[in-house]
């Protein structure tokens, strides 16, 4: 397994269009955000107290969780060239048991997806902390980190179910550019929950990483929002879509995890209860 994921890296880190490919969502929702979105969402606040520092980190806690998506993708596609190169028959010769194959492509997109939050973080934040001079506290930090973890795992089993069941390495670049360009409207990235349509925050709460992303927000935004009064401050929790609903429940931290984690669970369930079909299918192919 071990040497799988050294393989599928190494191959990664080697080709800069696959680093360029990866963040290409990231990319275009923080231009799209710094030189259109911002200044727009900053005007409908009026003269709210920390609204910059507020609306950024807003910004960052989907920011991180569509770059675990993208990058996830991007090296669980490696899986998709593999198939379509005849490499697993490579595999087969070298006597690596189905499950083992799938979860070595399984733990490099979450190596990848987790390692690039973590560098997408420090850009993105360095940016911010010139314009508005943003702090974190160290207990923010781990929380984040602790985040990136499981957004990975939800991420790489995500996008690794879906290039599971892709043939061609023309669909893996098509389904790879629609994710790229969707994944901030997916993650409820860039209009606030407030402005939505019914319909469009029932969908988005539909997505798993939508509370990915809303988790990373209220540990980076919380903090600005307890400077506020308390109906100012729960008006914008509503806003910017960190006080969610499930039927009449409200979404607590407990309720993200079982979330996150559930949803990972199941994934690698279903990974291992088809590892050896898709394996069979590979081969035969």
């Amino acid at each position: 397994m071990m040497t799988i994921i050294k393989r599928n890296l190494t191959i990664y880190s080697k080709n800069i269009s696959n680093i360029f490919f990866s963040l290409l969502g990231s990319l275009i929702f923080f231009l799209i955000y710094v030189f259109f979105l911002r200044s727009n969402i900053l005007s409908d606040l009026g003269s709210l107290p920390n609204k910059s520092e507020i609306i950024d980190m807003w910004m960052l806690g989907a920011l991180l969780s569509i770059t675990s998506l993208t990058t996830a993708f991007t090296i669980s596609g490696q899986y998709v060239i593999d198939k379509t190169n005849n490499k697993f028959l490579d595999f087969k010769i070298s006597q690596t048991s189905p499950a083992t194959l799938l979860f070595g492509y399984y733990l490099s997109s979450f190596f990848l997806s987790f390692i690039m939050q973590i560098i997408i973080f420090v850009v993105a934040y360095g940016y911010f902390y010139s314009i508005d001079d943003l702090t974190l506290h160290t207990e923010q930090l781990r929380y984040l980190g602790m985040n990136f973890i499981i957004s990975s795992l939800l991420s790489s089993g995500i996008t690794f179910l879906i290039c599971a069941f892709i043939k061609t390495e023309s669909s893996l670049r098509g389904v790879g550019t629609i994710i790229g360009a969707a994944s901030g409207f997916i993650i409820g990235g860039y209009v606030p929950m407030g402005n939505l349509s019914d319909a469009a925050q029932t969908f988005i709460k539909c997505v798993p990483l939508t509370y990915s992303g809303l988790e990373n927000r209220w540990i980076l935004v919380t903090p600005y929002l307890k400077d506020l009064p308390t109906k100012v401050a729960d008006y914008m929790k509503e806003f910017l879509g960190m006080s969610l609903e499930i039927g009449s429940n409200d979404v607590t931290q407990s309720t993200v995890l079982w979330i996150l984690l559930g949803s990972s669970a199941i994934i690698i369930l279903i990974i291992l209860l088809l590892s050896k079909r898709l394996m069979k299918s590979n081969l035969k192919g």
